[in-house]
């Protein structure tokens, strides 16, 4: 479609998707909570939801591809999206995500 001389070329590319669930996997050194690993699962309204065991098992494959020793670190999982957006580290005695400054 060309548009006239007077009038603006647009376009309307529809609905944006909407985020339905959000899984953050925290791989981390089970001393002292620093997160060697953090992966970030969305999964779109009205598409299949993954569940925490496919998201921990895809966060291993990745971080494994990334040079970690996997089997020597722990894991955590949260729903909250911030988690996976700014710096965190673990709380090793209760796997809570912990803001750092």
């Amino acid at each position: 479609m060309v548009a006239a001389q007077d009038e603006p070329a647009t376009s309307s590319g529809g609905v944006a998707p909407t985020v339905g669930t959000t899984i953050v996997v925290a791989l981390y050194d089970g001393g002292s909570g620093l997160i060697r690993h953090i992966h970030t699962v969305q999964v779109l309204e009205g598409i299949e939801r993954t569940d925490h065991e496919a998201a921990v098992a895809e966060a291993r494959r990745y971080a494994e591809m990334l040079g970690q020793d996997v089997r020597r670190l722990g894991q955590a999982i949260s729903n909250d999206p911030m988690h996976g957006s700014i710096r965190h580290r673990i709380e090793p005695s209760t796997g809570r995500f912990i803001p750092i400054d």
